[in-house]
């Protein structure tokens, strides 16, 4: 990622973007980042807007992106879809961790600010293995609206405060397991 200058080669949470990275080499002249709203760019636009996400474990409830953002995309485009590539990992030693440091030119200024609070370090994935990608759908705000109805997709964050007191964005979450089969695209 690094000798190709992909953006996001320095990221402890190197996994998200390797799977953005080999997408879009796959997909080389239809890949285009997503539109951006507030903080939340989805990852590839081409005829459909998808983010894509990586989860640890085949089963289970992922974080997706912000409500706000979510609906204006819907709104705007009348789909979005999200790819998740599920798997297992590893966690890094410390060693690894400090190999990682050294290679990404030093800590961040929020690993920084983070040490100098007294806040715990982040556990780093080490490897991945990934096992599966489920994608699913929304088209229009009727089908979110349907999924929220329907248990699968739920509020989450709501309500919540980042570590500076500001209020945290709420997002969605969607459980695996329960996605229906008029919104799976792939399992």
């Amino acid at each position: 990622m690094k000798a190709n200058e992909w953006p996001h080669w320095r990221q402890s949470e190197w996994p998200g973007f390797y799977f953005e990275y080999r997408v879009a080499a796959l997909v080389k002249k239809a890949f285009v980042r997503g539109p951006r709203y507030g903080n939340v760019t989805f990852d590839v636009k081409s005829a459909l807007v998808w983010d894509l996400k990586v989860h640890v474990g085949d089963s289970g409830k992922v974080p997706l992106n912000d409500q706000e953002a979510v609906q204006k995309c819907i709104k705007d485009h009348g789909f979005l879809g999200w790819m998740i590539l599920t798997g297992s990992a590893t966690y890094a030693s410390d060693a690894d961790r400090e190999w990682h440091t050294k290679f990404k030119g030093g800590l961040s200024a929020y690993s920084i600010s983070n040490r100098a609070a007294g806040r715990p370090k982040r556990r780093i994935k080490g490897t991945f293995s990934p096992s599966k990608v489920i994608g699913f759908g929304l088209t229009g705000i009727g089908a979110l609206n349907k999924a929220l109805a329907e248990g699968w997709l739920v509020g989450f964050q709501e309500g919540m405060r980042n570590s500076n007191g500001a209020a945290r964005r709420a997002k969605y979450m969607v459980d695996l397991s329960a996605i229906p089969d008029w919104a799976l695209v792939k399992r």
